[in-house]
């Protein structure tokens, strides 16, 4: 009988600690840490970005491991058909048909992730692939492919939060060396703002459809990293080992703390409770309200208050669509 490929998925809005927190999951045995899986191809591959160990994906003896084995090399044709393809699959106009689970797109994109993730197991030599895609609708399509054992780690940060960090452009030091975007650009309060209830609402229906899902909450894990990581190693069936330090992975695009020394501590960042204006507190409250009221964050100034609700209802376990 054929095995299934384990997969521990980041889930979340960005700028809420997902790469570290890979990072400190991949230093537990037997796993490894693949970054922003959906970027592989149109950023990896197409844009000649780095990856977290330094070398260009293309050169990086992992990915072009995988893509050999994949597609028989990035450079030929089957390899540059891929790009084009998840380049459409990572379009936002197709969230909706890859929400629904049924289609061609759909069923391709499942297709090849079902040879992708037991690929890079295989060549990696680990049993745990963690992948801090983010978006939800790559945890869709996931959660649809055969031969995938997925598990859900739903990242939430308060919303003031990441609507201040997404405020700010950051330097991408992993495009040094490629042709892809040097800077993560701002973006705009009422743009993140919504994002952040769609993904977080994205992440409790997925948990209707049976996905084994734990809500972590940003405040909670950087204020007890050995409580968290017990949590997420549970969450796949394993013991957790204090490992200090910061595991230093495969991973794709994600944020520059990627490259951070290994050892670098885990801090709290709390500097937008006093760099963000009171009218952006409002905004943000108004435009999360009431989602943020279900982990937690009950002002928009406040530290969350009382433990984590279950991530949803009791799952119906019905299959996913597709």
């Amino acid at each position: 009988m054929a095995t299934s490929t384990r997969v521990l998925f980041i889930g979340g809005e960005g700028r809420s600690g997902s790469t570290v927190l890979e990072r400190l999951i991949a230093a537990q045995p037997d796993t490894v840490a693949v970054g922003e899986l959906k970027n592989l191809f149109e950023r990896g591959v197409a844009d000649a970005e780095l990856c977290g160990c330094g070398q260009g994906v293309r050169d990086c003896a992992l990915w072009s491991e995988v893509g050999r084995r994949l597609v028989g090399g990035w450079d030929t044709s089957a390899g540059r058909e891929l790009v084009t393809f998840f380049t459409r699959v990572n379009a936002r106009r197709e969230l909706p048909v890859i929400l629904a689970g049924r289609g061609p797109l759909v069923a391709r994109a499942r297709s090849v992730l079902a040879d992708l993730y037991p690929i890079i197991a295989e060549v990696s030599g680990s049993s745990l692939v963690i992948d801090s895609s983010k978006h939800p609708a790559w945890a869709y399509l996931l959660a649809g492919t055969a031969g995938i054992d997925l598990r859900v780690v739903h990242l939430v940060r308060h919303p003031s939060a990441v609507v201040h960090s997404w405020s700010r452009p950051v330097r991408r030091p992993h495009s040094a060396t490629g042709t892809g975007d040097r800077v993560m650009a701002a973006q705009s309060p009422v743009e993140v703002g919504v994002r952040w209830d769609v993904f977080n609402l994205l992440y409790r229906h997925l948990v209707r459809r049976g996905v084994p899902t734990e809500v972590v909450r940003y405040e909670d894990y950087v204020d007890d990293v050995d409580r968290t990581l017990r949590t997420c190693m549970a969450l796949v069936g394993r013991s957790y080992r204090p490992a200090p330090g910061l595991a230093v992975g495969h991973g794709i695009a994600g944020n520059p703390s990627r490259f951070a020394v290994e050892g670098a501590p885990v801090e709290r960042d709390d500097r937008w409770l006093l760099q963000m204006g009171t009218a952006r507190h409002l905004l943000v409250s108004g435009l999360t309200w009431p989602v943020r009221s279900t982990y937690g964050y009950r002002s928009s100034r406040a530290a969350p208050v009382g433990p984590l609700p279950p991530p949803a209802d009791p799952p119906d376990r019905s299959p996913l669509p597709g």
